[in-house]
């Protein structure tokens, strides 16, 4: 018996871990996690607590998973009664992956096993890609249960190259369509698809961010 199949070279969009671990909290553990450039995402294995981001406070238990955002507020509390076991990761990444981390919280309890081995991995002699590899398997699951396809054809990974690299110049949506000879329709489309927001928007806000910076 053969099974086999063939993949896309999608040219995975870069993820760079950066910090990961595994906190089981005191009761009342709180967290004022300041505007920061990195993202963080925490999964919950036991416990409940609250998670505030943006004004908008979460109740949250065992199987759930909190993002927070460069450049967004955010406080964690533990409960008094039954405090938090969580594990968490920060990491930095490729724009496109921004529309798999819009949602504030995600419930999958599957993804309990990749954080478990993330937070395990500091005594290996190659962590650096064991982590890597594993947050490409969360971000599988995130995609999934988003329902977003992978980049399409590389377009996005090269619109968003050139918006960053060109913002501070007159940028035409149609010019950067023209560029990757694609419908200018099609291509918001795809765009907003990945990015959660036009390209228009995208350059706006891109503009705004470095001028913060």
């Amino acid at each position: 018996m053969l099974a086999r199949f063939i993949l896309e070279n999608i040219n995975l969009p870069k993820l760079v871990p950066q910090i990961c671990g595994r906190r089981q909290c005191p009761p009342g553990w709180h967290i004022d996690r300041q505007a920061k450039q990195t993202y963080n995402i925490h999964y919950i294995f036991k416990g409940t607590g609250t998670f505030v981001k943006n004004g908008v406070s979460h109740t949250l238990k065992s199987g759930d998973m909190f993002i927070s955002c460069p450049g967004e507020h955010a406080t964690y509390t533990a409960s008094h009664e039954d405090p938090w076991d969580y594990a968490w990761v920060s990491f930095s990444c490729a724009a496109e992956l921004r529309a798999l981390l819009a949602p504030d919280v995600l419930h999958n309890p599957a993804a309990g096993r990749i954080f478990s081995q993330m937070a395990s991995s500091g005594d290996e002699p190659a962590k650096e890609w064991a982590v890597t590899g594993l947050l490409y398997q969360l971000f599988s699951i995130l995609a999934q249960m988003q329902n977003i396809p992978p980049v399409d054809q590389g377009y996005l990974s090269k619109a968003v190259s050139y918006i960053e690299a060109n913002y501070a110049k007159d940028i035409q949506v149609s010019h950067i369509a023209d560029m990757m000879n694609l419908n200018r329709s099609y291509f918001c489309r795809v765009f907003k698809r990945q990015m959660g927001m036009s390209p228009q928007e995208y350059i706006v806000s891109y503009r705004l961010e470095q001028a913060e910076r």
